[in-house]
């Protein structure tokens, strides 16, 4: 059943919704207009409300709960499952269903995401006596079996990670292919006496423009780190990328190499010190960057939880929204963990510190507080906070850690006391090794007004809407999810060091009291903070090579050669730590 047919049954006495109100965000442009063509066979309202949609994957959410309430009724046995692309949309979908009757003892809500633990899904799958709604992304397809569903509503649409022609990545809403309408078409229960629909929320026409298969990964996602491990090995990307089933193009293969030369992981030579243990890490390279970066700054515990968010991230789900509960039953997460808050809730914590993401640092160090006195759950119900999320980047944390012991970047038994976190209170530094890993993405205010207007460094004028005035007592600030409609979102945003421009900008020069980085930012420095940061940057790359290539893989060395590079790291990392006390209090823009 497509859409032209559901919507011929479920608006036969009355008027479908408006089609004017956009719902979705990360839609692709415009679709061929065959996607919303169908026979004048059907109702005059049914043809009218179709050709009035603004995108075809964007089905107003009232016809979604409109749709859910006829099946319920039609069908009376089994659960019904609802897949959408994303957290977001499940959200707007659960919004609109718990205002309805139709939810109670006997039939229940369910929200299910790939963050769930089997626990949780225990507990809800086998609540007795109950029919169940689950709102689902494509998960079902993959990595879990919903039990006695009688009824699948597939919104057909699914949201990818796409890179783009910057070398950038961010979510993109894409039809799926005609071999997964196949598979989800066939989720239904394997009892055969009971009444079974399929609801495809497309229409027939548009169906016939889907893909036999979907995309291969290796030709959306980035491939940076794919070619830094090529490298390592000592290939060329470019022969070992040519021979993928499903290769990649030639220019996509450019950017990646390029970006690796911009934050010093390659040259013309080949793999440097610091590319060699980045590709040791399985996670970006953005993050791997930032990791042996909050190494060599002695800040490595903060940055370790700050890499854990960034991972989540791109994992689907945000730290700061309400899309962070695992599960929920009927609008209340069924482990009796409470909702996650907003960003101010977070950002209560650090006020000023201009950044979602060091705002958290801090809660995060506040919650594991909270656990050595077990007041944990108390503290997140003052503090409207997810328990859950709040474990799963603990796990991330540890996870990372051990990958840095095993390629030697960390001893074992490295804790808050040990070298490499001697500068964890410090705010500024941790702003620094936050630069490494957000440039080039980088933006300056430009007018600090209501909605302040930022240029990007290719010159791009962006806005964010942040309500926080003090968040723009600072002009730099990095961001890492690209521009949508030329609008930045407040959450993706984070106040960096100018220090931080300087330390990993790819050229630096100093001329007439102005540092240029790039030839795009200019940051205002005297002659010493210019001879400080040219030294500096020589002795990072230094350090690095030097202990890197003393460190044993797998294990972390104690030799006396060693120890005495450790007495420079800590050097460096005093002399960095002055040095950005200088730069914060004269630079500006």
């Amino acid at each position: 059943m497509f859409l032209e047919d559901i919507l011929d049954v479920v608006y036969k006495d009355r008027s479908p919704p408006s089609a004017t109100s956009c719902r979705s965000t990360h839609l692709p442009s415009s679709p061929p207009a065959q996607y919303l063509s169908i026979p004048r066979t059907h109702s005059p309202s049914t043809v009218r409300f179709i050709s009035s949609l603004t995108h075809a994957m964007d089905i107003p959410i009232e016809v979604f709960v409109d749709v859910i309430e006829h099946v319920l009724g039609v069908v009376k046995l089994g659960n019904v499952l609802v897949i959408l692309p994303s957290w977001s949309d499940m959200v707007q979908l659960r919004d609109a269903l718990v205002k309805q009757s139709i939810f109670n003892k006997k039939t229940i809500l369910i929200l299910l995401h790939a963050t769930l633990t089997s626990s949780v899904v225990l507990k809800a799958f086998n609540l007795p006596n109950t029919r169940k709604v689950f709102l689902s992304t494509s998960i079902v397809e993959s990595s879990i079996c919903v039990p006695d569903v009688t009824c699948v509503i597939d919104s057909g649409v699914d949201e990818l990670w796409v890179h783009q022609d910057s070398n950038t990545a961010q979510f993109q809403k894409s039809w799926i292919s005609k071999q997964s309408v196949v598979y989800r078409t066939n989720l239904f229960s394997s009892k055969s006496d009971v009444q079974h629909i399929c609801v495809r929320m497309y229409t027939q026409s548009g169906y016939r423009l889907f893909a036999e298969h979907s995309q291969p990964e290796i030709k959306r996602v980035l491939l940076d780190h794919i070619c830094l491990q090529t490298q390592c090995f000592s290939f060329d990307p470019f022969q070992v990328l040519q021979w993928c089933p499903n290769r990649p193009l030639e220019r996509s293969i450019k950017l990646a190499m390029d970006h690796l030369q911009k934050i010093g992981a390659i040259t013309e030579a080949g793999v440097t010190s610091l590319g060699s243990r980045m590709g040791l890490l399985s996670i970006p390279t953005k993050l791997s960057r930032m990791l042996v970066m909050g190494t060599l700054f002695q800040c490595i515990q903060p940055t370790l939880t700050i890499a854990a968010q960034l991972l989540t991230q791109t994992s689907c789900f945000h730290p700061f929204s309400s899309s962070i509960s695992v599960c929920e039953v009927n609008g209340t997460e069924h482990t009796d963990i409470l909702e996650q808050g907003e960003v101010d809730s977070v950002m209560s914590f650090a006020d000023g510190l201009g950044s979602v993401l060091l705002a958290f640092v801090v809660v995060f160090e506040a919650w594991q507080t909270s656990i050595f006195s077990n007041t944990s759950r108390l503290f997140c119900a003052n503090h409207n906070l997810s328990q859950s999320y709040l474990t799963v980047i603990a796990s991330i944390r540890q996870q990372l850690q051990l990958m840095m012991i095993d390629v030697g970047l960390l001893p074992r038994g490295c804790d808050g006391n040990h070298r490499t976190n001697r500068k964890s209170n410090n705010m500024e530094m941790l702003r620094v090794v936050l630069t490494s890993s957000l440039y080039p993405k980088i933006a300056y205010v430009k007018t600090a007004t209501s909605v302040p207007e930022l240029i990007t460094c290719d010159g791009q004028s962006v806005q964010c809407n942040l309500s926080a005035d003090n968040f723009w007592r600072h002009r730099w600030f990095g961001y890492w999810t690209e521009p949508v409609n030329l609008e930045l979102s407040p959450r993706s945003v984070s106040m960096v060091s100018p220090l931080g421009l300087a330390l990993f900008g790819q050229t630096v020069l100093w001329c007439d009291q102005f540092l240029s980085i790039d030839n795009w930012a200019n940051i205002c420095a005297s002659q010493n903070i210019a001879d400080g940061i040219r030294l500096i940057r020589e002795a990072i790359f230094t350090v690095l090579s030097e202990i890197f290539d003393l460190t044993g893989l797998g294990e972390w060395c104690v030799s006396t050669e060693l120890s005495q590079h450790h007495s420079k790291l800590d050097t460096l990392a005093d002399e960095i730590e002055v040095l950005v006390q200088e730069i914060v209090k004269h630079a500006e823009v």
